[in-house]
């Protein structure tokens, strides 16, 4: 599926339960996107695999809203390295059972909704690797944060600390928590 003009004008994708899909469309080219959500795809590697004809090119620039969720072998926005994918636009972010993704720097963030999913059946993803350190450090405008059912987490991170214009913070259902630093 590498024609993709019918989808230039999209503004808002959804993908939900797509078990046995393992690409997408080059969504980072959509020119319109603002609204993206990716949810139950257990093979997708990448949200766009595509090739970009130079390292000056940029994707997802006009992304506001992201959902990423149940993507146990997502591992990179873009196959593509050497891309710029600054997310300039992104203020809403929510974020579960994504385990080996690598994210980029995030500094139009507004609010984050960080999380693992249990079914039950399934074993609890390691998303507590993925919360502390490598996401909240470059978060400077965050207003929002949203951490829920992260059951094996002992105390949050110092990193906290560094959001200086914080206004709201949710914690549910970290049976583990033990502490929340207020460490300067």
């Amino acid at each position: 599926m590498r024609n993709t003009s019918i989808f230039e004008g999209l503004v808002d994708i959804t993908f939900y339960n797509c078990n046995n899909c393992q690409w997408l469309p080059p969504l980072g080219k959509f020119p319109c996107l603002t609204t993206l959500y990716v949810c139950g795809m257990r093979d997708l590697k990448y949200i766009d695999d595509d090739l970009y004809e130079s390292t000056s090119k940029r994707a997802f620039i006009l992304v506001k809203n992201l959902t990423l969720r149940d993507l146990p072998n997502l591992e990179r926005m873009l196959k593509s390295e050497g891309v710029e994918m600054l997310l300039p636009q992104l203020s809403y972010f929510n974020i579960s059972s994504v385990p080996k993704l690598a994210l980029p720097s995030l500094p139009s963030l507004e609010l984050l909704d960080v999380g693992e999913i249990n079914y039950g059946l399934w074993p609890l993803y390691k998303v507590v690797d993925l919360f502390p350190e490598r996401i909240v450090c470059s978060m400077h405008n965050l207003k929002l944060l949203i951490i829920i059912n992260f059951h094996k987490i002992k105390v949050l991170p110092d990193d906290l600390h560094s959001l200086s214009v914080l206004e709201e913070l949710h914690i549910s259902r970290c049976d583990e928590l033990e502490s929340i630093s207020m460490h300067a």
